[in-house]
């Protein structure tokens, strides 16, 4: 329930950023009503309750399917970090880079940094909320995941600094990147077993 509050407090404060520059809205507005259709109300609702439908039962096929293919092989700690990770990641992936290659930098970042904090904020506090039933999301104990998360928190600290001081991520800062990601991978698979 907290990391839903602090979604609501955060989408709050990015409308009002957004409210005060009246151009930047007028261009955004303008944006959307040109490249969306204009749909009844309730095909509007039934499309919307389709697609979560058809997400939801996605979501488990691909789930199912990921980890029965990879169960033998490596531990569902693996499973979780990397391989689902990256499955549901790749439209984010995408659009980024696609929105990166047309020099509009805004959307590449606030795609990837916003689609984090979503995935904390709200998939992980509605999953904990229809898990409570069951007891709640069980955390694992710090330790077995210190690396995960400091590797995370680390990641986002070098992006905020590199905003902060207003560089740009070129093609050497982007390889560091990818670079860490890589021995992060390499690190998991050596040290988790199935």
């Amino acid at each position: 329930m907290i990391l839903l509050v602090l979604l609501c407090i955060y989408v709050y404060y990015l409308y009002t950023v957004v409210s005060k520059d009246k151009d930047e809205l007028a261009i955004f507005e303008k944006e959307v009503s040109s490249s969306t259709k204009t749909y009844s109300i309730s095909r509007a609702i039934f499309k919307i309750v389709l697609s979560i439908v058809a997400l939801a039962v996605g979501s488990d096929i691909f789930l199912k399917g990921v980890t029965g293919i990879f169960r033998n092989f490596i531990s569902e700690h693996i499973i979780g970090f990397i391989v689902v990770a990256v499955g549901t990641s790749i439209p984010e992936l995408v659009t980024s880079v696609i929105a990166a290659s047309k020099k509009e930098a805004d959307i590449s970042i606030g795609n990837i940094v916003g689609s984090n904090i979503f995935n904390v904020g709200a998939v992980l506090g509605i999953s904990s909320i229809a898990s409570f039933k069951f007891g709640g999301i069980v955390l694992p104990a710090a330790q077995n995941y210190l690396i995960d998360y400091s590797i995370m928190v680390l990641s986002g600290l070098i992006l905020l600094l590199f905003t902060l001081r207003g560089r740009s991520l070129n093609k050497v800062k982007g390889i560091i990147f990818l670079v860490v990601y890589i021995f992060y991978v390499l690190y998991l698979l050596k040290t988790t077993s199935v």
